[in-house]
């Protein structure tokens, strides 16, 4: 990847970490206190959470300026750069990774138990990714496999973690 290639990749990265940046930290603003059980503000589950939010978005924000400031690149979308952009490979694992995080939050958590939406969630995102359609019957297994069992073993520590350490009521 050439220098010009990085800074776009940087542009790119910047905007959509922002996005991020912003997300977490009124999602953390959310989370509840929990000032009903006597605990300490401090040690609420937002907490954490927020302060990462903030800051990822600082960060984001630095990047995004010194993107901008380096005169011989500015995103210059025109009918051909967006088709190449929209083929990318980066991109069309950006879009994909986008969308699979949207339909976990959006579908999945809040209309079925935690535990199953995460442990879908992780399935899918593993095969999507990982899955190489042209490999041996004995690979496709193999990944098929792995991915399952990552998928138990994380979406079952993610909901002990977050229900028992954190304290946060799972939906």
């Amino acid at each position: 990847m050439n220098e010009k290639q990085m800074r776009k990749a940087d542009f790119i990265t910047s905007i959509v970490l922002i996005i991020f940046g912003i997300t977490i930290s009124s999602m953390a603003v959310r989370m509840p206190r929990l000032e009903e059980k006597g605990i300490n503000p401090y040690t609420a589950p937002g907490v954490v959470p927020g302060i990462l939010g903030v800051i990822i978005l600082f960060l984001s924000l630095i990047m995004f300026i010194r993107t901008i400031r380096q005169a011989d690149y500015l995103p210059r979308f025109q009918k051909g750069n967006v088709k190449a952009l929209l083929k990318d490979e980066g991109t069309v694992r950006l879009l994909i990774s986008l969308a699979l995080c949207l339909l976990y939050a959006l579908v999945l958590v809040g209309h079925i138990p935690y535990i199953l939406a995460t442990f879908l969630f992780t399935l899918g995102f593993i095969l999507i990714f990982d899955l190489k359609f042209d490999k041996e019957e004995g690979s496709k297994r193999k990944i098929i496999i792995f991915a399952v069992i990552q998928a138990i073993i994380s979406s079952a520590v993610i909901s002990v973690t977050f229900q028992y350490l954190f304290l946060v009521d799972l939906p």
